[in-house]
């Protein structure tokens, strides 16, 4: 429509605001859809490489990020900080061998991504309330 199909002045602002409005609201649902894409593969990516060495900067590095805006992307989409999130992947994916599999602590710990056992049991019992024995005891 051209501005002068207009007859008042508050005919054609009401007009170009609801066309703003509406570009606005194209552009940010736009840029929430791409957010929630990039999240989607930071977390796929955690899950195929849990058992890796995963720190924030390199992550940040992989998505193209610095790592304090990395750090506030993730705890903005997630509520939860970068290695809360990586030490409950970890930790859910040690139950399954705790509890199905004869492997020692030790080496569970080293397939979900510690090379300390110690360290493991700690996050463990953090996580669970009970140390990786005690939970197999069952």
């Amino acid at each position: 429509m051209r501005l002068s199909g207009f007859e008042t002045f508050d005919e054609m602002s009401g007009f170009v605001r609801d066309e703003l409005a509406q570009a606005a609201a194209a552009v940010s649902g736009s840029a929430s859809s791409k957010e929630k894409q990039q999240l989607l593969q930071i977390k796929d990516y955690i899950e195929a490489h849990y058992d890796d060495e995963i720190s924030l900067d390199k992550m940040a590095s992989l998505f193209f990020m610095n790592s304090y805006y990395f750090s506030n992307f993730f705890k903005k989409h997630t509520g939860k900080n970068f290695k809360q999130y990586v030490t409950e992947v970890r930790m859910k994916h040690a139950l399954k061998p705790l509890q199905q599999t004869d492997l020692m602590v030790y080496e569970i710990a080293e397939k979900v991504g510690y090379n300390n056992a110690r360290q493991f049991s700690d996050m463990f019992k953090k996580y669970f309330g009970k140390l990786p024995g005690e939970l197999r005891q069952k």
